[in-house]
């Protein structure tokens, strides 16, 4: 499984078919929390005590002559605004929480061997320069000024093109202003042993090894620095410190053009044929929103995003709420705050919110002159 590049800017990518996921496990848990920020804004509010019902009640005009709110699944059509609240005060969407999660998720609920994720290639080159290199897809403590070194390449160099896209386009995706970077940059907490969950960095490292990183390719013309080493009169190497590469402040890698973005739509059934009395078939044409979709049965379809000449980004809509719907159904077992809501309510707000995200996130892409990046968008739906 791979974000919907299929990795065409790996460093390997041998033409494999790929199940292709919009942003991976990382982009769908982000879709996941926005829907909940969206709809369920009272998980991020203290709970409501008499002490601070009766406070409420003595700083609130009257009330008397409104009807009585409904439910908050009653509002999921509506899209209510989110209510700002300060990052510090949030009660669910914060770094405990979240990290809390990712730990849990990967480490004992994923359904996979190893979550795959695409990172710079700075970020391998960082790993080698260090005064006792590590391989990538390894982690140990830093010194806090080399910590803080990987900590800003990383946050800078984000490699995966299509959570690129995302943090670039927070604004026009309809993003909770906090969302990305709880997924994105508490991922990197919990990989680079600083989580914010009290996890010990023994524990984080066995968590780690179900982890499988790989980077991308090396623009041309981008030159690696290596350590030269040097000797005294007598050969034997002079101990130097080493003097690291400003990666903080090069220029981000710009994502690669693509040829087309499709979008591999959730199979329908085939309507049966009708006939006429001498048996001829009744021609008709059915709209496929009216068709049933085909259940799931824990397959996707598969696709090759590389091909000799060109080059793709496939939206696979099973496989994005296959992730999406266990991830909610995981949050709520591992949230008492969802306790309240049903899961079909959970999955149904999750559902509307990934449709328009995905609308925001191909509108990006339609051949407009405002876009950056102008490719024809295809859709296709295989009837079964």
């Amino acid at each position: 499984m791979t974000d919907i590049d299929g990795w065409a800017n790996c460093v390997t990518s041998d033409g494999k078919q790929n199940v292709t996921v919009l942003g991976g496990y990382l982009g769908q848990l982000m879709i996941v929390l926005n829907a909940l920020a969206k709809f369920f804004p009272s998980i991020d509010r203290p709970p409501v005590t008499p002490a601070n019902e009766e406070n409420k009640d003595k700083t609130s005009p009257s009330n008397k002559n409104e009807p009585a709110s409904k439910p908050e699944s009653a509002t999921l059509s509506k899209s209510p605004s989110m209510d700002a609240i300060p990052a510090h005060d949030r009660m669910f969407f914060n770094p405990p929480t979240i990290q809390s999660f990712i730990y849990n998720y990967i480490g004992e609920k994923l359904k996979t061997d190893r979550i795959q994720l695409l990172v710079d290639h700075r970020f391998e080159n960082f790993l080698n320069s260090l005064p006792v290199p590590l391989p990538i897809n390894e982690m140990r403590t830093l010194k806090e000024l080399n910590y803080n070194k990987m900590r800003a390449l990383l946050t800078k160099h984000v490699g995966n093109p299509v959570l690129e896209t995302i943090r670039r386009n927070q604004d026009t995706l309809g993003l909770d202003e906090d969302i990305f970077g709880l997924v994105y940059e508490g991922f990197w907490d919990l990989y680079t042993l600083k989580s914010q969950t009290g996890t010990s960095a023994k524990k984080l490292q066995q968590w780690i090894q179900k982890i499988n990183l790989q980077t991308t390719r090396k623009p041309e013309g981008y030159e690696v620095e290596e350590a030269q080493e040097e000797v005294d009169e007598e050969g034997n190497p002079i101990q130097k410190p080493s003097v690291m590469r400003d990666y903080e402040n090069e220029p981000t890698d710009p994502v690669q053009p693509i040829d087309a973005l499709v979008r591999l739509r959730i199979p329908k059934k085939q309507a049966e044929a009708e006939f006429d009395e001498d048996g001829v078939e009744i021609p008709h044409s059915v709209d496929e929103s009216d068709l049933e979709e085909v259940a799931f049965e824990d397959k996707c379809a598969t696709i090759d995003t590389i091909g000799e000449t060109q080059k793709i980004w496939a939206i696979n809509q099973q496989a994005d709420r296959a992730i999406r719907n266990d991830l909610i159904a995981e949050l709520k077992s591992f949230s008492p705050k969802l306790d309240q809501f049903d899961l079909k309510e959970l999955e149904q707000a999750v559902e509307n919110e990934a449709v328009r995200f995905e609308k925001e996130f191909v509108d990006l892409f339609v051949e407009d002159d405002t876009n950056e990046f102008k490719v024809p968008v295809f859709d296709f739906c295989p009837l079964l």
